[in-house]
């Protein structure tokens, strides 16, 4: 079951939202939904929390990335040769 939702937004979150449908070759109606359902998805509270709780053991335990390896890996992204996802 889906209903309609209209909300009045600034022009620039607007453009934004634009912008983001554009470069995914979706519709605004799409990405909305999206961003909807990261921030009230079916992940409960307590599971954030759980969530949160084991990166920062894992962080503690210094099973990291480096921020050098991320940005080469989002880099690569898009190309013919993009690097396969940065592990600890």
């Amino acid at each position: 079951m889906t209903k309609t939702l209209s909300a009045e937004l600034p022009a620039d979150l607007i453009d934004r939202i634009d912008a983001l449908a554009a470069d995914a070759g979706t519709s605004q109606e799409v990405i909305v939904e999206r961003l909807l359902e990261v921030h009230f998805g079916p992940r409960t509270e307590k599971e954030r929390d759980r969530l949160t709780r084991e990166a920062i053991a894992q962080a503690d335990a210094g099973q990291l990335v480096s921020h050098e390896a991320v940005v080469a890996w989002v880099d690569s992204l898009g190309t013919d040769r993009p690097l396969a996802r940065p592990r600890p």
